[in-house]
């Protein structure tokens, strides 16, 4: 049986996870932040300048937060410390994203990425910039929904 009580921080542990507001929005972080490094990896042009980066952070936020939904699963949030660290993470992955949103989208209106002359096929650029404005749609969603995390995480230490 899986465990489903309150833990002495107040988190949530085992199913209801899944439950409670905002670690609900775990799920929806861990699928836009995978689409985002899955849909820049499907490009044929990777440019190291910005996607770098932003595959760097979305994979670093897609891990880290993979482990802390693992922790929330197997109720080893029990310490007092969890509620702080839990807001402490969703502000840093907010940080990374809108830092990357920022310099990707600038490095996009600089020209970015730039097209391939050698390319033989005629489809293929056009499957880059799909595949690019998916992307871009993707990470800011990732952006907006570790923002809301962060903020409620906030609230709900605040209340605590």
């Amino acid at each position: 049986m899986v465990k489903t009580s309150k833990s002495a921080s107040g988190l949530p542990t085992g199913c209801q996870v899944l439950e409670s507001m905002p670690d609900i929005l775990m799920i929806p972080e861990l699928i836009f932040g995978g689409l985002v490094w899955v849909l820049l990896l499907s490009t044929k042009e990777i440019n190291l300048n910005p996607e770098g980066w932003l595959l760097m952070v979305s994979i670093f936020c897609f891990i880290s937060s993979l482990i802390w939904l693992f922790v929330f699963f197997c109720g080893l949030n029990q310490g007092s410390f969890c509620l702080n660290l839990d807001f402490q993470y969703h502000w840093l992955a907010t940080l990374l994203y809108f830092v990357v949103t920022v310099l990707h989208l600038s490095a996009t209106m600089a020209g970015y990425p730039k097209r391939n002359s050698t390319s033989n096929s005629s489809i293929e650029p056009d499957l880059n910039k799909y595949l690019y404005f998916a992307a871009r749609i993707c990470y800011v969603m990732a952006t907006l929904l570790y923002l809301i995390h962060a903020v409620k995480s906030f609230l709900r230490l605040k209340k605590a």
